[in-house]
Formats: structure tokens, C-alpha cells, sequence
């Protein structure tokens, strides 16, 4: 995982206004005896990354739709992380995930898996390169994802639409530096900018104007993102210089300021987060990578957002 954008600080920290009192604070959702990195939620259907045992990484994506148990849809010696969820889209039914060679070691590459007959789509030639393609998401004719030398050297955040089979580029890393493409929904994408310093930034793109914005950021870093069709954006608030140093989880709607969500215990930080809107009740929900900092223990919890 990109450590590197584990990353918090002594510095002042991001001014936001709290949640309100009563509000629910975060609680367990997927959190086994091994370690879990990343997760999707779609109406019915989760997918995740987990490992078997809490001394190993993670090995593999299963998914599971209702209350059946999940199936592995990564490649048995693989490593691999989840993008995110699509149903009813140009695609069909599909699950986003990315998958490493000799477990994770090696060569990274998108992979999209058809839910309806449980087997892989093929991606456009152009997608997949030597390099390592790695982190992002898809969203109806658009596939949002990271390029670089290596999982720990992502350097550029891609936009490849499929009906023109043409890539956009987002962001490029500064000097010294790294970029991760995070979310994607609609007519917005998400993705983080970290220089050498380690504090970084999220930016959102809305891709029919163009536009980027900068989340509000004092002097901390700000660092996996989430993003709702409506233009909401939820991302971690932490230090560039330790692990679950006064971290929290904000959200931004558009035209507002930053709202606290959760503070998380000191020696919690969070990993990569993901979001979704129950369609019957309206209501927002985020999910996180909750780890422990002393061990490096991970798991799936969830927060009303």
C-alpha cells in the first residue's frame, strides 16, 4: 500500500467545525482475524481486500451480494486492492479492482470483473502498461487510475474515457513527490497531491468544465478521498509526519466549509476511504481503512456521513 500517504502532523491542524454531539461515531464494518485494505458498497453488493491471517498483507478482492458469503475474483499469488462498485452502467454490472504480481511485488494492472458472469472484462490496450497501474475507480465512460515506476512512485493520475479512447492527464507529482488517484462519480474525480513534505493535498476535478479545487487545508495533510455524484468530497485530515496523530475524517459539500465527521484516537489513522448513498433513505454512509498504528492492523469500519 502507498504508505506514503499515511501521513500526519505536530503542525496546527485543519480548523473544521465538529459534528454534532449526538452524531453516531465510526463502528466495526468489515474487521476479521486477518487485515483488510479498502472496500466498495453498492446497494447489495461489497466488495474488499483481505488478507487471511493479521501477520500477512493483503492477498485478495472477494465480493459478496446479499447475504452470500463472497467469492475471490483476484488471481490466487496475487496481491490486490478494490477500486469501487458500478451497477447499471455502461459496463454492466462491475467490480473495480487493481491486482499485483507474485503478491503485489510486481507488475499492478486494472482489472474490471463482470458481475453477472463472474469473469473479467477486458480493458482497452493502452491501460495497462509496463509501469503499474494502481488506484482509482470507474464511473459509466470514464476510468479514473494512478501510473507509475512502481506502487511507492505513482506519478501521474490518468482520466481514460472509453467511447473516445482517449487518457486525460489530471496531476503529475511534484518533485520529490507522488500522486494518487482516489475516486470517481459522476462529473467528479478525486485524487491526492503529496510533495516531498508530505503534506498533501486533495483536489477535486469536475470533468465537463474542467475545473479543480483545492479542499481546504491549514497546514496539515489532507490525503484519501471519496466523492459523491452531487460534488461531496470526504477525505482524511492528518499529520505529514506520524501515524494517527490527531486524525480525522471530514466532509466538504460544495459551496460549504469542512465538517468534522469523527476524530480518531491518537494511534488510529485511517486508510482509504470510500462512500455511498443508501437510494431509499438519502442517507450518506463512508467507509474507511481503520489502523492500528503500533502493529499496522487494518480493518473495515463505517461512519454516517
Amino acid at each position: 500500500m502507498t504508505r506514503r500517504i499515511i501521513v500526519s502532523s505536530i503542525i496546527a491542524g485543519l480548523v473544521v467545525a465538529a459534528a454534532p454531539a449526538a452524531a453516531v461515531g465510526p463502528t466495526e464494518f468489515i474487521d476479521a482475524r486477518g487485515n483488510e485494505w479498502t472496500v466498495a458498497v453498492d446497494t447489495d453488493v461489497v466488495a474488499w481486500a483481505t488478507s487471511s491471517t493479521k501477520s500477512t498483507y493483503v492477498t485478495a478482492v472477494k465480493v459478496r451480494e446479499g447475504t452470500d458469503p463472497g467469492i475471490r475474483i483476484s488471481k490466487t499469488g496475487t496481491a490486490a486492492y478494490v477500486g469501487n462498485i458500478e451497477l447499471g452502467g455502461s459496463h454492466g454490472d462491475v467490480v473495480l479492482f487493481f491486482q499485483g504480481a507474485n503478491k503485489g511485488r510486481g507488475q499492478w494492472d486494472a482489472k474490471l470483473w463482470d458481475l453477472g458472469s463472474d469473469s473479467l472484462q477486458p480493458l482497452p490496450s493502452g491501460i495497462n502498461t509496463s509501469k503499474d497501474e494502481i488506484y482509482g475507480g470507474i464511473s459509466g465512460q470514464y476510468l479514473l487510475f494512478t501510473r507509475g515506476a512502481s506502487e511507492g512512485d505513482l506519478k501521474t493520475v490518468l482520466l481514460y474515457r472509453f467511447d473516445s479512447d482517449s487518457f486525460t492527464t489530471l496531476a503529475e507529482a511534484p518533485k520529490g513527490g507522488s500522486v494518487t488517484a482516489n475516486s470517481i462519480a459522476g462529473d467528479y474525480a478525486t485524487y491526492t497531491v503529496c510533495p516531498r513534505s508530505y503534506e498533501c493535498n486533495v483536489f477535486r476535478y469536475q470533468i465537463s468544465t474542467e475545473d479543480r479545487t483545492k479542499m481546504p487545508n491549514s497546514g496539515r495533510a489532507n490525503y484519501y478521498s471519496s466523492v459523491l455524484s452531487d460534488g461531496t468530497v470526504y477525505y482524511v485530515s492528518g499529520s505529514p509526519k506520524y501515524c494517527g496523530y490527531k486524525t480525522s475524517l471530514v466532509r466538504v459539500v460544495d459551496g460549504g466549509g469542512p465538517i468534522r465527521l469523527a476524530r480518531l484516537p491518537n494511534g488510529i489513522e485511517s486508510g482509504p476511504t470510500s462512500a455511498w448513498v443508501d437510494p431509499i433513505s438519502s442517507d450518506p454512509t463512508l467507509y474507511f481503512t481503520r489502523i492500528q498504528c503500533r502493529h499496522f492492523r487494518t480493518g473495515i469500519w463505517q461512519l454516517p456521513g
